[in-house]
Order: structure tokens, then sequence, then C-alpha cells
């Protein structure tokens, strides 16, 4: 009898301790997640660029890009998952992803950052005006702004709300002002204009605060911009069908205009766009061609304003009416 009680409370003992210890993996964080499922291909958007990734095995990645396939060693990381490629001949690829985010080096050539297909950006700033406010969005909490306040909201909820669009919502809390109000971000994947000063952005934006509803834009207008190649609007004169341009992360703008390669500088402010000078190398062409290539050099040389009539539809206008419409290569 004593032996059997013995053991029977030896049992509720290991069983307590047991479910304790349940209990208390429910309340830790979740762990960061490192790097996407090894069973399945998942796609990372880089701008207008486009990344794959898949892996055979743990220490492996299989990186595919433009057709292109790299084969990359995991590498030892104090934080997110490293790989790139080891044959020091050749120029090195790399990709390092930190979550839903990835840093992509091709060959040498650095991406705009990568993010996982149907998720947003780590950080995005979101902002609106009449009246002007801005929202700071991190991983742990949107940073509230306006000319007269300024206010930090520890993130507590995310969630994917939609895919087409693509929409996300993040919840904050904390305010004593608010009450039981429920405070909100809105970020919807759709082009947007600002007001005021008519500059683009990739996402729409609402924030719900104190019984408003703050609407504006997010993101940057570089990555409408950057990750592609530029090419004109196919017309009835294919001269320079082989004209292109493509405007990288440094400010740079480089491309071909249809004989001659060329390069320059590009900048953004408000809804204006500044490209040049440029300078050309100085090929020969059939007349045809190089009568083109002047002309397309010109219409870039003198652009002022830029619209996006569409993802990846890129309209460039001069202070005269003239326009270049150019269609991004990834959206052919």
């Amino acid at each position: 009898m004593g032996q059997n009680t013995v053991k029977t409370d030896k049992c509720w003992m290991v069983l307590w301790a047991m479910l304790a210890g349940l209990a208390l993996a429910g309340c830790q964080p979740a762990a960061e997640h490192t790097e996407p499922s090894a069973s399945r291909k998942v796609e990372f958007y880089c701008a207008n660029d486009t990344v794959t990734v898949s892996f055979p095995n743990d220490e492996q990645l299989l990186l595919s890009h433009h057709g292109q396939q790299y084969q990359l060693a995991r590498q030892v990381s104090a934080s997110g998952a490293h790989y790139k490629t080891e044959d020091q001949t050749k120029p090195l690829t790399e990709f390092w992803n930190k979550g839903h985010e990835a840093l992509v080096l091709i060959e040498g050539e650095r991406l705009p950052t990568c993010v996982e297909k149907n998720f947003l950006p780590n950080a995005l700033v979101a902002r609106g005006q009449e009246p002007f406010w801005r929202v700071d969005k991190s991983l742990v909490e949107l940073h509230w702004q306006t000319p007269d306040d300024s206010r930090r909201f520890p993130l507590i909820d995310s969630q994917r709300r939609s895919i087409e669009p693509l929409r996300w919502t993040y919840a904050a809390g904390n305010d004593q002002r608010a009450g039981n109000e429920r405070i909100e971000l809105e970020i919807t994947q759709q082009l947007c204009q600002d007001t005021m000063s008519g500059q683009w952005f990739p996402y729409r934006a609402q924030f719900n605060y104190q019984q408003q509803q703050y609407q504006g834009c997010a993101g940057e207008t570089d990555e409408l911009l950057l990750g592609t190649h530029w090419i004109p609007e196919a017309t009835a004169d294919d001269s320079n069908s082989e004209a292109w341009l493509q405007f990288t992360l440094d400010g740079r703008v480089t491309g071909n205009a249809g004989c001659n390669a060329f390069r320059g500088r590009y900048k953004v402010q408000g809804q204006t766009l500044s490209i040049g000078p440029l300078i050309a190398t100085r090929k020969d062409c059939p007349e045809a061609v190089m009568t083109a290539e002047q002309g397309f050099l010109k219409r870039l040389e003198s652009t002022q304003k830029m619209n996006f009539s569409d993802y990846g539809k890129l309209v460039l206008s001069d202070g005269r009416g003239h326009q270049l419409r150019l269609v991004s290569e990834a959206a052919e």
C-alpha cells in the first residue's frame, strides 16, 4: 500500500513538472524567424527585382536570379541566417536573412532590401498632410509624430488582412489618453501620391488614433524605381529598341541609349526627378539608331517630373509637355 502511494505521488510530480514546463514554454516569446522553410521555394521582392531561394539541406542554399542559379554555403552568424559563395575567384554572391527580410549581393552588386512575398518591410515610414503626421513602424513600436506631439506605442499585434492587394495592420497599445481604443496602422500595397508634394510612394497608409483616421502614404519612392531595367514603350519607330536605363542604390543612373552605354546621376525631390548630366560612349551605329539615341538621351536630361500610371509604368515629363513613357522589364 505504502509503495503504491509513493509511486502514485511520483507519477503526479512528473505530470505536474511536464505541465509546468509546457506552461512556461507557452509564455516564452516566439523564436526569431531566421530563414524560410527548407521544404519550399520562397520568393523575395527586392524593389522591382525578385530572387527565389530554397534549402536542399541545413548547410546549403540555392538562390535563383534572372535564370541564374547560385549555390551558397552557410556561414557562422550571430544574427539571422547567412549564406555566401565560397569560390574566391568569382564575384561574391550572398544572402543574409533576418526575419522576413534579406540582404542580397549578386556577383558583387547589392540589391535593394529584399522582402519575403506577402510580407512588408520590417521598418516603414507612413506620413500624411493636412494636418501633417508621421508614424515610424519598427518591429517593436509605432512612433507617432505631429508638429505638437510625439508618442511611442509598443507594438502588440500584426495581421495580414489580404493578399490582393497586400494589406497588413499593426496594432499598438498602452496609451492612457486613448482609453480602450485600438491604435492601429494599416498599410496597403497600392500606389500613393502625396496630396501636397505630389511625390509617389509604394503603399497607402491609414492611422487610427483618438477616434480619428489619418490618411497618407508609406514606404520610399526609390522602391518604385530600383531593381529593374526601364524600357521605352514600344512605338512604330523601333530604332532605339535596345534602349534601357536603370536606377541604382547610390543615386546613379546607367543604361544603353540604343547604341552607346551611358551613366550619370539622378535625384528625387517630391514629384521632381532630375537626371544628368549623362556621359555616353562614342560607338558608331546606323544613322537611324544614332538619331533615336540622341533623342532618348535628350529626353532623359530634360526630365523635370515623374508620374506612375501603374506599378512598373513610369512617365517622365519635361517642362514643355513632352513625355517619355517607360515600362519596367519586371512588369513585362
